[in-house]
């Protein structure tokens, strides 16, 4: 469900964003592959999700290892870098626990890709 309230968000602010179903891995990379995003946001709802999102993380790095991605841990309020250890997450993957703080982040994106074409 937060995920698809973060879809909706994107949208409004005029991101193309969507949301992918949870399903079987490779499905869901098949999909991820397919849409050619510049930014996947797996959501996570801990504690019970985080190996699971974790998984999902390392075979998206795999399969796209200059994909950007955000790992969103909805509402937790552990010690991120602990998490980030733990789930063995690499320093340019984003770490979020609320709907406001990936909107903002994306819109850094959005302004930061806008830049790069422009300046390229």
């Amino acid at each position: 469900v937060v995920a698809i309230l973060l879809t909706r968000l994107l949208e409004l602010q005029g991101h193309r964003a969507e949301t992918i179903a949870v399903g079987p891995a490779a499905e869901m990379l098949a999909q991820v592959k397919s849409a050619d995003p510049d930014v996947v946001c797996i959501s996570a709802l801990p504690p019970f999700a985080l190996n699971y999102a974790r998984s999902l993380y390392a075979k998206l790095q795999a399969q796209s290892p200059e994909l950007r991605i955000a790992l969103c841990l909805w509402q937790f309020e552990g010690d991120l870098d602990k998490v980030r250890r733990t789930l063995r997450i690499a320093k340019q993957c984003e770490l979020f626990t609320t709907l406001p703080q990936v909107v903002q982040c994306m819109a850094g994106f959005a302004k930061k890709d806008a830049a790069e074409v422009q300046g390229g």
